[in-house]
C-alpha cells in the first residue's frame, strides 16, 4: 500500500527537456525533475518535439498536451509501483511501503523512465498524423519495434536486448533490493 503523496513525489523524479522550437509553452510542473533526470536521457527519440508532432490534432492545444504529458507520467509511476511492489510475491497488502519508497526512490527512476520510452514509442507507432515526423516514424516502424523487443536469432536466442527486457531487468533488480531474499536452510537428519 502506498499513498497519493508518494505517487505525486515519484511523478516529479523525472522531467521533460523543453525544446526551444516547440510551438506551445509547456507547464512548468511537467518539466520538474527532482533527480535531474530527463526522459530523453533514457532514449534520444523521446522528446517533446517528436511527441508533439505525432499526437492527434485534438491534443495539440496547450492544455490538452499538458494533460497528456501528466497522464503519461502518472501511468508510468503507477506501472512502476505495480510492477515492483504489487506483483512481488513478498508484497503485503496491509503494509505501508511509503517510507521504503521514499528512502529508495532512485530504484523507481529507471523503471519509470523506460516505461515512458515504451509508451512514447507506442504513440509514435500508432500515430495517424500525416506530417514529415510521422512519415519518418512509419518508415522506421521496424527500427522502433527492434528497439522495443530486441533481436532473436534463428535459434530463438536473444542477440540484442530491447527496452522491454531492460525494463524487466530493472523491475527484478528493484524487487531484489526492496524484498531481499532471506536464505533458509533446512536441516534434515538422515541417521
Amino acid at each position: 500500500m502506498y499513498s497519493q503523496e508518494i505517487i505525486d513525489a515519484l511523478k516529479t523524479k523525472i522531467g521533460w527537456s523543453v525544446p526551444t522550437d516547440l510551438p506551445i509553452v509547456i507547464d512548468s510542473d511537467i518539466v520538474i525533475a527532482d533527480s535531474k533526470l530527463k526522459y530523453n536521457g533514457f532514449h534520444g527519440l523521446v522528446s517533446l518535439t517528436n511527441l508533439y508532432a505525432t499526437v492527434e490534432e485534438s491534443l495539440m492545444e496547450k492544455e490538452e498536451f499538458d494533460k497528456l504529458l501528466d497522464m503519461l507520467r502518472t501511468q508510468c509511476v503507477q506501472f512502476a509501483l505495480t510492477s515492483i511492489l504489487d506483483k512481488s510475491t513478498a508484497y503485503e497488502d496491509l503494509k505501508s511501503y511509503d517510507s521504503i519508497i521514499e528512502s529508495k526512490s532512485s530504484l523507481f527512476e529507471e523503471v519509470i523512465g523506460l516505461t515512458m520510452v515504451i509508451k512514447v514509442f507506442e504513440i509514435y507507432m500508432a500515430s495517424n498524423r500525416s506530417n514529415y515526423i510521422e512519415r519518418n516514424a512509419k518508415l522506421s516502424y521496424q527500427s522502433l519495434k527492434i528497439e522495443l523487443e530486441g533481436i532473436k536469432n534463428d535459434s530463438g536466442y536473444q542477440v540484442a536486448v530491447g527496452i522491454r527486457q531492460m525494463l524487466q531487468k530493472s523491475i527484478k533488480d528493484a524487487q531484489k533490493v526492496i524484498f531481499p531474499l532471506v536464505p533458509t536452510v533446512e536441516y534434515i537428519e538422515f541417521w
